[in-house]
């Protein structure tokens, strides 16, 4: 199902978070986004697991909140999750179009957790 999976941070502090994992952890940046609203999405790489931090306006105040970790799951189709989670009785997320056309779903695990998933080419 998940093609691959990326740990999502929101930050208000995006450069030292950066250097953190680029300099201590040795990720490398794979890839960079900047919507219109003034979010900043810049990806990690580190021998195949991803790291993907957001920063932005409003971003300590927003439905993740600063440093909130996120699950999301790179997937080719949401047909399949979205089944899945009619099934268990979970209430259909919201999808919608990013940037780049892909679409995302987004809804709290049992435990709180966020959780993502993100279909597209990849």
């Amino acid at each position: 199902m998940a093609q691959q999976i990326v740990v999502t941070i929101s930050t208000a502090k995006l450069d030292a978070s950066m250097a953190f994992y680029i300099d201590l952890l040795g990720f490398s940046v794979c890839d960079r986004i900047e919507l219109p609203s003034g979010v900043r999405l810049v990806f990690l790489n580190n021998k195949g697991f991803t790291i993907e931090l957001v920063a932005g306006p409003h971003i300590n105040g927003g439905e993740i909140g600063s440093g909130a970790p996120v699950l999301t799951f790179m997937v080719s189709d949401l047909a399949e999750i979205l089944g899945k989670l009619c099934d268990a009785g979970i209430e259909e997320p919201k999808i919608i179009t990013l940037p780049r056309g892909e679409k995302m779903m987004r809804f709290n695990d049992p435990n709180g957790v966020v959780i993502s998933f993100v279909a597209g080419d990849f």
